[in-house]
Formats: structure tokens, C-alpha cells, sequence
């Protein structure tokens, strides 16, 4: 901008502008004290880079700034990245608030430092304006809340602080940021171990309540996720990874601790107070096991060979003796403990609270109740129902034809890598393939 010999300089400002307010006026007007002020608006794409979609339209939102006083001239700002345009416009001055020296914006700020020293440009940043809101690139939140999960830029996704792409690449594994999401931690390697252990144990345990639901639901073709959805929901007091059993465990630990009594006897008083009161103990007894749970010993002798034993082993096992003792006095049959008893026992050991272990447990059975829905989609009927056969009960084992692979050994970890090309080079696998 020219007025009789004096060039005026440029000042160039960034806005998402879609909500304005008046730390924007207050950035405009400051501009407007070193030259001609230049806006570059930011586009729907570039501002859902580090935000989700904008309230307004770009060409809503540049017509707005337009007719705001002070402002010269509006560009279109394509990305988050000043640089393009400051190359094309070499503006005098980037004039921004000073709330971008810090967190996700500083990368942005040290760019445009950098570029500005090409033609001897300057940085003003003006003193964030007291009761602004909160923006970033312009958009201020619509209302605000803290998380001590994680955060995101467009540059990485931090949980509880470690960058997520960084814990891949050092080969850290699904479980070990399930031990940092829950706990805020990485584990020890033998937690990991456990964690890997029951998390594979817990993955698929054929037909039950929550395949049976992911299999009807997705019988009518719903979306997929409806289908996993009921499946999870199935999970309650009597199936699956519930809370109460971790609950019941605490509530008992913290007893013992106040009475002065063992683990050993505490247990023989929860199992007296729950026979009393004709209560079930939660973590004993599975239907369709008859003698037992074939996951669930093996469970609790993983937890002692990994040295991660503690309270809730020692009263787990005391309860499972003084049940039985009970029910043999009774006359009555052995009854085992069974998954739900084994594994929040170990996830209670590891640090995993109650809610967090019914999270693991549903998640984790959440991918079978999934590859069972997707089979039926893929090979079942609609309606999974036939004129032609008997109405059955879709829990009886006796109905379930298992026509998949033959039973085979499970490799060795030193095994894995020849048996896993090997398994690959022969696409036999594809015959099962979801």
C-alpha cells in the first residue's frame, strides 16, 4: 500500500475466525498500528487439522472478517503451516498473541521466526488479552474440560505422556499401553507377560451369551458396531468380565487390614457370610465347564511363576479351599474357580481397579464377538434361520459343528518366525480368513 512516497508495511495475522471475540479486535487493532493489516483465514481443511469442523463456512467466515474495521485485505491460509504464505505476501510484521510461546502451537511460531528472517521480517506478539477464551487457530472451545489421558497435535498423540508412535516404535506392545491408558505407567516386563497371558486366554471361549448376542444381532444385518455393541452388553454378574468380583476382593482386603485378621481367615468369613445369606461368590463355577475352567488354574500358576502373587492371590485361593470344604461337608460337588475368579485376580494384582478390568475383559472379547459376526455375515443367513431345520437353543454346545482348522500344536516363541512364513507361503489360512 502506497500513500504519495511512504510504502506502507504489512502486517499479517492468522484467524480461524469462527467464533470472534475481542482478543481478535485486540489483535486486529495492534496490527493496525504497524501497517496494512492482511488476514489469512484459514480453510474448513486446515482449521479440522488440529480442530473438528468449523461452525461457518471459509467463505462465511472470510466475509465476516472482511467487514471488520482495520482489516485491508483477507487471504486464504490452505494449512496450518504459516510458511507458504509468508513466502508469497513477505509481510513486515506476523502479528500474533503471545499464548503460542508454549504447547502445541510452538513449533508453528518457531516456523514462522525462522522464515521471517529471509527478508528481515519481525515476530510482534501482543499480550493475550485478559478474559479472552482459549483458542487454538482461532477456534474458541465451546466449552472446556481436563483429561490426564492424552492430548493431540498434528504432529503426534501423547498418552499420559509418552508420544503413542514412539512406544511402537521402541516396541512396546498393545498391552503396555493398556498399563500407561489405565495406570499412567509401562510395566515391569513380567506384568506385561501376565497381561499377554490372560488377555490371549480371555480373546474367545466359543459360543456364550456374548457371541450368541453378536451372532443374533447381526443376524437382522445391522451395522457391524451394533452387533459388538449387544455383545459386550451381554457381560454382567453372570457372564463375563464383571466388576463385582474385583469389588467383593476389595471390599474383604480392606477388612482384613482394619480386623487384624489374615487373608487366610478372611476368606473362610466370606464364605460364611455368603453362604449365610445364600449369596453367590463371585469367581467360582462356569456352566459349560463341568470340572472346571481349563483357563483358570493355569491363570493363577502363571501369576506365581511370574512372581506377581500378593493379596488377592492368597484370598482368592483361600476362598476357593474353604467354598469347597463347605460344599464338601454339604455332600456337595467341586466346584472350580473360573475365569472371571482367575483373571481379575491377576488384573487386581497388576493394579487394574475393578471398572479397568471389566474394560480390558470386554475389549479384548469384544475382537472374537466381532470375527463371530463378521463369519455369520459372510456365511450365515439372514435371520441365521431355516425353514427347513428345528428351532434350537442357541447355547447348546450340541448344535455348534465346528468345521474350522484340525487341532494343531502351538509353536514355540523360537518356532515362531519359520512356522508363521511357512503358515503364510501355503495360503491354507485363507480358506479361513475373515
Amino acid at each position: 500500500m502506497v500513500f504519495g512516497d511512504i510504502v506502507m508495511k504489512k502486517a499479517y495475522v492468522v484467524m480461524g475466525s469462527d467464533l470472534i471475540h475481542h482478543g481478535h479486535m485486540n489483535i486486529i487493532q495492534e496490527a493496525r498500528k504497524l501497517g496494512k493489516v492482511i488476514v489469512g483465514i484459514l480453510t474448513d481443511k486446515a482449521i479440522m487439522e488440529v480442530k473438528s469442523i468449523p461452525l461457518l463456512s471459509y467463505e462465511q467466515r472470510k466475509r465476516i472478517v472482511e467487514n471488520i474495521k482495520g482489516v485491508d485485505e483477507v487471504v486464504c491460509q490452505e494449512t496450518r503451516d504459516y510458511r507458504p504464505n509468508l513466502r508469497k505476501i513477505k509481510p513486515d510484521y506476523v502479528v500474533h498473541g503471545d499464548d503460542w510461546k508454549k504447547g502445541p502451537l510452538k513449533k508453528s511460531r518457531d516456523e514462522v521466526v525462522e522464515v521471517l528472517k529471509e527478508w528481515g521480517g519481525e515476530l510482534v506478539e501482543v499480550p493475550y488479552t485478559k478474559g479472552a477464551p482459549p483458542t487454538l487457530l482461532g477456534r474458541a472451545p465451546l466449552f472446556q474440560r481436563k483429561t490426564s489421558i492424552s492430548y493431540k497435535t498434528p504432529e503426534k498423540t501423547v498418552l499420559r505422556g509418552y508420544n503413542l508412535s514412539d512406544l511402537a516404535e521402541e516396541g512396546y506392545t498393545f498391552c503396555d499401553a493398556l498399563f500407561v491408558l489405565f495406570q499412567g505407567r509401562l510395566p515391569s516386563e513380567n506384568e506385561e507377560k501376565m497381561l499377554e497371558y490372560e488377555t490371549a486366554e480371555f480373546l474367545e471361549h466359543s459360543m456364550s451369551p456374548s457371541a450368541a448376542s453378536a451372532i443374533a444381532v447381526i443376524s437382522g444385518r445391522p451395522d457391524l458396531p451394533a452387533a459388538i455393541a449387544s455383545s459386550v452388553m451381554t457381560f454382567g454378574g453372570a457372564h463375563g468380565p464383571g466388576a463385582a468380583h474385583g469389588y467383593m476382593m476389595n471390599h474383604y482386603i480392606d477388612r482384613a487390614r482394619k480386623e487384624g485378621k489374615s487373608l487366610e481367615e478372611m476368606g473362610r468369613i466370606l464364605v460364611e457370610e455368603h453362604v449365610n445369606a445364600k449369596m453367590p461368590i463371585m469367581g467360582l463355577g462356569q456352566p459349560q465347564h463341568t470340572d472346571g475352567d481349563p483357563r483358570a488354574e493355569p491363570t493363577h500358576i502363571k501369576q506365581e511363576e511370574l512372581g506377581l502373587s500378593g493379596v488377592y492371590l492368597k484370598l482368592q485361593r483361600s476362598i476357593e479351599k474353604h467354598f469347597n470344604e463347605w460344599r464338601k461337608s454339604q455332600g456337595k460337588s467341586f466346584v472350580a474357580v473360573n475365569m472371571v475368579g482367575a483373571g481379575n485376580t491377576a488384573l487386581s494384582e497388576l493394579g487394574f481397579s475393578p471398572n479397568a478390568a471389566w474394560c480390558i475383559g470386554c475389549v479384548c472379547r469384544g475382537f472374537s464377538c466381532a470375527a463371530h459376526a463378521i463369519y455369520t455375515m459372510k456365511k450365515g443367513h439372514a435371520w441365521a434361520a431355516s425353514k427347513r431345520e428345528p428351532m434350537v437353543q442357541m447355547l447348546d454346545l450340541s448344535m455348534i459343528k465346528y468345521i474350522g482348522p484340525e487341532d494343531r500344536p502351538v509353536p514355540s516363541q523360537e518356532e515362531r518366525q519359520d512356522y508363521a512364513l511357512k503358515q503364510k507361503e501355503s495360503e491354507e489360512y485363507k480358506k479361513w480368513a475373515l
